[in-house]
């Protein structure tokens, strides 16, 4: 089974797939044809013209991997167990959990604090 992590500018959740992910199961959540993107140890799937068409930044994705990114995110772990990238998509560990929710809390902090400062 694989676990993929759905990161929207509104929502992160979880779905399972017990035989991997499909390429129209990926069109399908990120509402189109997709592009991939990578960090060192993470895999995430976009809507190919995110930007171009004007889908809202996705902060949380856009931190993980380091530029804009817009619309739904679908992330997976990117390494092997041998700890090799072999372009397959992999079950998240603990490490890339956590790596996620550091940045999801640090959004919602700032949008809490961003909030606070505008309703002043």
């Amino acid at each position: 089974m694989t676990t993929a992590i759905i990161i929207t500018d509104k929502s992160i959740t979880q779905k399972n797939f017990n035989v991997g992910v499909t390429h129209s199961e990926i069109n399908e959540m990120v509402g189109g044809w997709f592009d991939c993107v990578r960090n060192d140890t993470m895999v995430g799937y976009v809507h190919d013209e995110g930007l171009i068409i004007g889908l809202p930044i996705n902060p949380v994705a856009t931190a993980l991997f380091g530029r804009v990114l817009c619309g739904t995110c679908v992330v997976f772990g990117a390494m092997n167990e041998k700890g090799e990238y072999d372009g397959d998509d992999h079950p998240l560990n603990a490490e890339q959990l956590s790596v996620i929710s550091f940045h999801a809390g640090a959004y919602q902090i700032w949008k809490d604090s961003n909030h606070a400062l505008v309703g002043e």
